[in-house]
């Protein structure tokens, strides 16, 4: 019995390929697919749910307030009905047959069965350009550094894994990006893992999703990782979008402690010109599996100002009791309001749990 986890965002085209293809590969095999999608626009949950009608092994789910990749693959992991589960990106890309061999390594005892690229090993002949094989190879070198395990594609998005080890770890796995085999490799110790090769094409139909977020998506989860926190790498991530205001504190306190004395004003205005910046950027950045998308941007980014204006008193509190304006007070004063407008930022405007 075998739960094959499909997580789309705009992949209308693909589903009945892929239905047709995993229903022929497990035809002796009982098995259900789970699509998990991050509320497309193309139409690819309504087709899910329709095929769902009169297939009962068809299943979706729709995710409507956040995105991500791993985060959509655990939650059909965690829904799914059967103890061993296949996760398989949607876009094709992964040739498909070798699942049911990946299948009966899962059967004879391993607990990670991984479907290794034979691009990443071998230079063959594939329709994936040069630049996007050195990419792959070079995060593949760097990700094997890091791994507690001897492992040829640690990067790969098609595997299949006992469920228990997913429940019985999901405190350690962050769930942050694209990457969910990397951040379980990294969380779980002990697994019998075993190999098998499958081809990685370049997709026929559809979107490539890959672009800058993905390698924010890494560092964040490392930075979670190796802090051993599911929080500190957003905090970083949030803190470095606020280098802005920084910069702009400082080039004001500069400016104004030469004509006069009162750091009120610099620190005033240096907030003030910060907070729309910082607003879109950890909207794009920090928090961009919640990004906050059209009318509603104004809308938080009110509550987004009395926030940041609440913090903009903590500083001025923390700077006079600390006895004024100086570098170790500033970054004092600046730390503690910042800790303060992360937090209330990620409950309040873009509710993060």
């Amino acid at each position: 019995m075998l739960s094959i986890i499909i997580p789309t965002l705009n992949e209308v085209d693909n589903i009945l390929e892929n239905i047709s293809q995993l229903e022929s590969i497990l035809s002796d095999i009982d098995h259900e697919i789970i699509f998990v999608d991050d509320n497309s626009s193309d139409g690819t949950y309504e087709l899910c749910q329709n095929i769902g009608l009169s297939n009962p092994r068809i299943r979706s789910i729709l995710r409507t307030s956040r995105r991500g990749l791993s985060s959509a693959i655990l939650e059909g992991m965690l829904s799914s009905r059967y103890q061993t589960v296949c996760v398989v990106d949607a876009d094709l890309q992964y040739d498909l047959k070798p699942i049911k061999d990946a299948f009966l390594e899962s059967e004879n005892g391993s607990d990670l069965v991984v479907l290794s690229r034979d691009m990443i090993d071998k230079h063959v002949a594939s329709s994936l350009p040069n630049h996007r094989k050195k990419m792959t190879r070079l995060s593949t070198y760097f990700m094997k550094k890091i791994i507690p395990y001897s492992l040829s594609d640690p990067s790969s998005g098609f595997f299949v894994i006992k469920k228990d080890l997913i429940v019985n770890n999901i405190n350690s796995i962050t769930g942050i990006g694209w990457k969910l085999l990397l951040d379980i490799l990294l969380s779980v110790k002990g697994m019998k893992i075993a190999e098998v090769t499958t081809s990685f094409n370049m997709r026929s139909i559809g979107k490539s999703k890959i672009n800058i977020s993905v390698f924010i998506d890494l560092f964040e989860m490392l930075l979670n990782k190796f802090l051993r926190s599911n929080t500190l790498g957003s905090f970083i991530l949030y803190a470095l979008s606020g280098l802005v205001g920084i910069v702009i504190l400082l080039l004001l306190q500069i400016f104004f402690l030469q004509h006069q004395s009162n750091y009120m004003p610099p620190l005033f205005f240096a907030s003030l010109l910060s907070i729309f910046p910082n607003y879109f950027i950890n909207n794009i950045v920090t928090f961009r599996a919640t990004r906050i998308r059209g009318p509603f941007l104004s809308k938080h980014l009110f509550k987004y100002f009395l926030i940041c204006s609440i913090g903009f008193f903590i500083n001025i509190s923390i700077l006079e009791n600390l006895g004024g304006v100086s570098v170790p007070n500033l970054l004092v004063s600046t730390f503690i309001a910042g800790v303060w407008n992360f937090f209330l930022s990620r409950w309040l405007v873009w509710k993060v749990n």
